[in-house]
């Protein structure tokens, strides 16, 4: 028995080991890039478009798109897609269930995602568009693309006119582009876009 046991664990050891090296023998996405946009701040609609760059031998391979239904720090499962409206394609888009979206390439090498998300909850697990302020958790907005989460992301936020962005990765004044080395820290930056806010600056033990 103890025999059996024990040639029944190497193969599923090996049949793991051989089924990780063919995941990791996919190419990789050549660039993923989103872009958030809030042309009309009264709609509550923030508007989101995912250019995904992919090598020739994906040309003909779907991929998954979805929500999540989880945030960073959030103990809950929520349904983030419920807001998603307009999703389009420059493929061939399935619905595979309430979360995921299928597109099929059909050829080509870019992709481009778009889709509009509807935000009036300032409650740190959704998020909130309006006319005085956008505040977003990107757990609620920015789709991740299923088998390519740890794969870097940009972001690039195009803010209604005299806005002004702020998060815990801005570096410059007037920044509107982030590069991230994931999905994951994508989403766990939460940002502030807004016409007039005060930044005040404090020391501690004579640190900035």
């Amino acid at each position: 028995m103890k025999t059996y046991s024990r040639k029944l664990l190497i193969a599923l050891a090996v049949i793991s080991i051989l089924s990780g090296a063919a995941v990791a023998q996919e190419p990789p996405l050549r660039s993923i890039t989103y872009r958030l946009s809030m042309s009309r701040p009264v709609s509550h609609l923030f508007e989101v478009a995912i250019i995904v760059e992919l090598p020739a031998e994906l040309k003909d391979k779907p991929l998954q798109f979805q929500m999540a239904k989880w945030s960073p720090g959030r103990y809950g499962v929520f349904d983030f897609a419920k807001n998603v409206q307009e999703f389009h394609a420059n493929g061939l888009v399935t619905r595979l269930d309430d979360q995921t979206w299928s597109v099929a390439p059909l050829g080509a090498t870019t992709l481009n995602i778009s889709y509009k998300v509807f935000g009036n909850d300032l409650s740190g697990t959704f998020s909130q568009l309006d006319s005085r302020h956008a505040n977003y958790n990107g757990g609620s907005i920015f789709m991740y693309i299923v088998g390519h989460k740890p794969d870097p992301v940009k972001l690039t936020i195009q803010p209604p006119a005299g806005w002004k962005i702020v998060n815990g990765r801005t570096e410059r004044l007037g920044q509107s582009e982030w590069q991230f080395p994931n999905w994951d820290i994508l989403i766990d930056t939460p940002t502030e876009v807004a016409p007039d806010w005060t930044e005040d600056n404090f020391e501690v033990d004579g640190k900035k």
